[in-house]
């Protein structure tokens, strides 16, 4: 199996992760592509894996295809917009993130998932969370918002509710797009 180094130029992680991507699947896949994030190089590194596995799985070509980094500014949130989502979700558990961040939806926040990538130690989470102008609001506790950065994709509050109503549960909101 390829051992990502530092030194690697964008095309050495690009063949990389095309080299494993046949004897991965999914779950394995995501708890593996830490050892391949290059920290000095996060963002080329990270959008090389999401490339090579476009062709395989629908839900990551989604995210690509629609989806970019998203800004995380704690700061920029305002006081009572995070109060009102904490105070709406007192109990949000970890490992929820999906659960959470819907029904944490309040009409100033905007549903987002994709994925939570760590910078301080190489780690990938699928993830959803909301956002406020544009800044990331990350409710659910197993993911610290100020050691991660986010890809993923926005989706309108109406289609969250759509989905929620129509499959009665939490699910990642992207399935329910794949499937209408």
């Amino acid at each position: 199996m390829p051992r990502h180094d530092t030194n690697t130029d964008a095309n050495d992680i690009d063949r990389d992760w095309r080299e494993i991507v046949a004897w991965h699947d999914e779950a394995e896949f995501i708890g593996t592509v830490a050892q391949f994030l290059n920290l000095d190089n996060l963002r080329p590194s990270f959008e090389a894996y999401l490339e090579a596995r476009c062709d395989v799985y629908p839900v990551i070509e989604y995210y690509t295809k629609h989806g970019d980094w998203r800004a995380s500014d704690p700061d920029a949130i305002p006081d009572d917009t995070y109060r009102e989502l904490r105070d709406r979700m007192p109990n949000a558990a970890p490992n929820n993130c999906y659960y959470n961040a819907q029904t944490g939806l309040l009409p100033e926040v905007t549903y987002c998932e994709g994925y939570a990538v760590n910078t301080e130690f190489p780690a990938v989470v699928p993830h959803a969370w909301v956002e406020h102008g544009g800044s990331v609001m990350d409710i659910t506790p197993t993911v610290n918002a100020e050691t991660a950065e986010y890809f993923g994709v926005a989706f309108d509050n109406s289609t969250v509710r759509e989905a929620m109503a129509a499959r009665e549960q939490a699910d990642p909101i992207v399935e329910y797009v794949l499937n209408e």
